[in-house]
């Protein structure tokens, strides 16, 4: 009897701790994301292109979620006191950041406070690339020049230490992108950098002062129409050595976004994929993340509403709001780039920004 008695008590026992899971399992509800007061801080000034972006996401999601959001721009520091507002705010949902890789690259250059591979302090929801998905970035040169392709580039300089000016301007995105394509091929140290702006870049393309400048595919294939239009204005005419984009797929470029002219000259350029083979241009590109981040304590269901919110802009094909993002920029895309694989990445461009952030003119 008392064997009974005591099955029956160890019964009574399971069954109450069972009940009493189940309540806690029905307390654990995901967090939801706030819809109204979220700040959506921007490191840039209004009306730049990050800008118009913030605007058109905060419009949306309040159009279409009645999210209310307050864009908050601060270029200061390239937004070196919003990342501190940021970090010091609640993993709430009710603040959110754009930043973009040149951000990791500025804090190895002393200008950014904190390093946004720092997880412990910040978290990446989303992101998406200005322009397209892994499009390019063309190093280019005089048509004159010595040399037409990226072996025969190797090949002069490693012949003439010094001989070949290149420019970037630092703090830009293109600047590591050049210096990483540089530093990992070793071609660096025969070359002489020289710090400049993008028009100083240009001015040097043109009269021929600087050698190797680098720019969007867009504005290459203009360079190249410019020159062919002109000799006067570029003296020695302009011709691409390689295309900076891991991959061949040019489909996004329909005639609306790029016209089948240009097109043609930027898919004559070869590519990352072309010249070293389908690892290395994964290893050597540094593409153009533009990211939402937010306090790393905030909780993935509220990051995964968001980052679900941002993509719902990537559906609209025709209309109004295809109009409006089609026009900021041109080639900018709304979608979820997962976050976690964007941490990755940051993760292998953190060294490569280090050392190209510690190169010296």
């Amino acid at each position: 009897m008392k064997k009974v008695l005591a099955l029956l008590l160890a019964l009574a026992m399971v069954f109450s701790f069972a009940a009493c899971g189940k309540k806690e399992d029905d307390k654990q509800e995901a967090a939801k994301w706030p819809t109204d007061n979220v700040q959506f801080l921007c490191p840039n000034g209004v009306g730049t292109l990050n800008d118009v972006n913030v605007h058109t996401i905060a419009d949306y999601l309040k159009e279409k979620n009645g999210i209310t959001m307050e864009v908050v721009n601060n270029d200061v520091g390239g937004g070196a006191e919003l990342i501190q507002q940021l970090v010091a705010s609640e993993g709430d949902g009710l603040t959110m950041m754009l930043i973009g890789s040149n951000n990791l690259y500025n804090y190895y250059t002393g200008t950014w406070p904190i390093n946004p591979t720092d997880w412990s302090k910040i978290k990446i929801v989303c992101g998406f690339i200005q322009p397209l998905p892994e499009s390019g970035c063309v190093i280019q040169t005089q048509a004159d020049s010595p040399y037409s392709t990226w072996d025969e580039l190797v090949t002069y300089a490693k012949a003439n230490p010094g001989k070949v000016t290149i420019a970037s301007t630092p703090g830009k995105v293109m600047d590591p992108k050049m210096k990483s394509l540089m530093l990992q091929t070793g071609l660096s140290e025969y070359l002489h950098w020289v710090p400049t702006d993008s028009k100083g870049a240009t001015t040097g393309l043109q009269n021929g002062d600087i050698n190797l400048v680098i720019n969007d595919e867009a504005t290459y294939a203009k360079n190249i129409k410019a020159a062919a239009a002109d000799k006067s204005v570029y003296l020695h005419g302009v011709k691409g050595i390689i295309n900076c984009r891991p991959d061949d797929d040019f489909s996004y470029y329909t005639a609306d976004i790029m016209p089948a002219d240009e097109l043609e000259i930027v898919k004559k350029c070869p590519t990352f994929v072309q010249v070293f083979g389908k690892d290395k241009a994964v290893s050597y590109n540094v593409p153009n993340r533009s990211v939402v981040i937010v306090p790393a304590s905030t909780p993935d269901d509220i990051c995964a509403q968001i980052a679900a919110a941002i993509d719902a802009i990537g559906t609209e094909k025709t209309g109004a709001w295809w109009d409006r993002v089609h026009a900021n920029g041109g080639s900018t895309m709304y979608y979820t780039w997962p976050g976690a694989e964007i941490q990755e990445e940051w993760t292998r461009l953190d060294k490569i920004f280090k050392d190209a952030a510690a190169m010296k003119f």
